[in-house]
């Protein structure tokens, strides 16, 4: 058996005009924050995870154009092609469909991802119809070893390439930047009990939580991470509702504490929760489970009690902030909920949490989900959906009290406003180490007065250059004030910078003036081609994933030592 697992084809989708899809941190937790701004590349991480998790060898494409792709399907045999696709790609699939046919007609086609929730709909039955398997409401790995023969309870891994996170210019401040920071990717779960009426997440298990690794699988993972990359931000445990389900939380958390090598001193992870489920939990005892992050969703201040119970939102957060862990926080525009009336407030109470980090998006109403069909009996979904728009701007459904065009603009105008109130994303970070230090430093708990306190302070030490960046080019008088209080609280904390850090700070400044005049003139744009990248897998169990480099092959062996 031989299995080419790709992503759809190019073009790759561009929003707005101007955001790249595949670039994350540009149209999404990043936006608008002047010399800070960043860009991403984000791996087909999914197809990777199945390639890693099956004994059959494989070949993993990222964005192949059409002729590509055929290219390949000719090179050699393939059993199967297995395709990850989005409610967006419908358009790419009608093309890539008919073509595998006509050049590999031996080859069988399996489609998976949540694009899938949009076969039921007419316009989509030709995709539906013209594919000989679909992964639907359950774990690929499993689907694709049961579909290739395979035991299927041999444990799972994900070694996958990381996202590196980048602020282009800040290469040249020093050859340590040029790498950027790194985030590392793994499937805890899917599904999400909720059922939020827009989730996809929820609509396509169900509303049931379909575990796929196991703490001891994602704890090993997380060493692998930490082990292969120099600067890793953390590991995003992929689990709609990882905080509600205490036992595994724990349980990582143990794995972590015991660690020998990096333990609570270098892992940290990503992880989600509903206000409700965050309401469960001390925030020290996030902190000793190994918790850096929390990602949930506000969606707005007027809407979704049910998942956030009665519990004050505002002091869970700042409860978080308090011991050192980041907050990521989701809000949706567009919801009935929000009027002309009360928008501002929305927005204030949503800037008011001092998030780190924050994801803006309209209401979208994809198809499979219980909003999309509430909305289908309304009259406030086209009838002829338009692909195209189904991504975090897009334009999917009717909404009550605002045009698409002014849901846009307020979202775009929030990022603006949290930067120019709150500071960039990096230094609010630091602001929240700072609060993880000194709460581990007056802990009696000798695993955060030791280890997590240690983490905290090399934290700071990266960062703390960029504070004058922060300070003399900050967007306006709110955030200027917040970054001189910020730089002042850490000389009471550490003293005045090195000076090698001074110098540091220095030349990033220049060249944070010098890149900010280059813009004025030319303009700045993510933008960029994407080329093909296309991986190697042998098929051996726990054989390690290389690092993700544009390349026209990347051969496992020659990038990756043993795990």
């Amino acid at each position: 058996m031989r299995v080419l697992f790709t992503s759809t084809c190019k073009p790759i989708h561009v929003f707005l005009g101007r955001f790249l899809s595949i670039d994350d941190v540009s149209y999404r937790f990043i936006v608008d924050q002047g010399p800070f701004s960043a860009t991403a590349d984000i791996p087909c991480f999914s197809l990777h995870f199945l390639a890693q998790n099956i004994s059959a060898p494989s070949i993993v494409l990222e964005w192949p154009t059409l002729e590509e792709l055929a290219e390949e399907l000719r090179s050699c045999h393939y059993d199967y092609v297995a395709i990850t696709c989005k409610v967006i790609d419908m358009d790419r699939l009608t093309e890539m469909i008919p073509m595998i046919r006509r050049v590999s007609p031996e080859t069988k086609i399996v489609l998976g991802g949540f694009g899938i929730l949009g076969l039921n709909e007419p316009q989509f039955h030709h995709i539906r119809d013209g594919v000989d398997h679909i992964c639907s409401a359950g774990d690929g790995v499993k689907f694709m070893r049961k579909l290739l023969g395979e035991p299927l309870n041999r444990s799972v891994q994900a070694h996958l390439p990381v996202e590196v996170i980048r602020i282009p210019w800040m290469a040249r401040v020093a050859s340590m930047f040029a790498s950027g920071v790194q985030a590392g990717y793994l499937l805890s779960a899917l599904g999400c009990v909720w059922k939020c009426e827009f989730c996809t997440t929820s609509a396509y298990t169900n509303g049931q939580t379909v575990d796929v690794m196991t703490p001891a699988e994602i704890v090993e993972s997380m060493k692998w991470y930490y082990a292969n990359n120099s600067f890793m931000k953390h590991v995003f445990v992929m689990d709609e509702e990882l905080l509600l389900r205490k036992d595994k939380v724990k349980a990582i958390g143990k794995l972590i504490q015991e660690e020998p090598v990096f333990g609570l001193n270098a892992m940290t992870y990503l992880a989600f929760g509903t206000i409700k489920a965050i309401s469960r939990w001390d925030p020290e005892e996030l902190l000793l489970n190994g918790v850096g992050e929390v990602w949930t969703g506000i969606e707005s201040k007027f809407s979704y009690q049910r998942k956030k119970g009665e519990a004050d939102q505002a002091s869970l957060i700042r409860g978080l902030s308090a011991v050192g862990i980041e907050p990521q926080l989701s809000w949706i525009m567009g919801d009935d909920c929000q009027t002309k009336e009360n928008i501002q407030e929305d927005i204030d109470y949503l800037i008011g949490l001092e998030p780190t980090t924050v994801q803006l998006t309209t209401l979208s109403a994809f198809p499979g989900t219980a909003l999309f069909k509430r909305l289908q009996k309304d009259n406030r979904v086209p009838e002829k959906l338009d692909p195209s728009q189904y991504h975090l701007f897009g334009n999917t459904m009717r909404a009550l009290n605002f045009t698409h065009d002014e849901q846009v603009k307020i979202i775009l105008d929030t990022y603006r406003r949290m930067y120019e109130e709150l500071g960039p994303s990096a230094m609010r970070a630091l602001g929240v180490y700072m609060n993880g230090y000194e709460y581990c430093s007056r802990s009696q708990n000798l695993l955060l007065s030791g280890p997590k306190r240690e983490f905290f302070k090399r934290r700071i030490e990266h960062g703390i250059f960029q504070i004058r960046i922060a300070i003399e080019m900050a967007p306006g008088p709110r955030a200027k004030s917040a970054m001189e209080d910020l730089y002042n609280r850490y000389v009471s904390l550490f003293g005045p910078m090195r000076k090698s850090v001074r110098n540091l700070a220095d030349r990033a400044l220049a060249l944070a003036e010098k890149e900010m005049e280059r813009r004025a003139r030319e303009g700045y744009s993510t933008m960029r081609d994407v080329p093909l990248k296309r991986f190697t897998y042998g098929g051996q169990p726990g054989e390690p994933i290389p690092a993700s480099i544009p390349c026209a092959d990347v051969p496992l062996s020659s990038l990756v030592g043993p795990a």
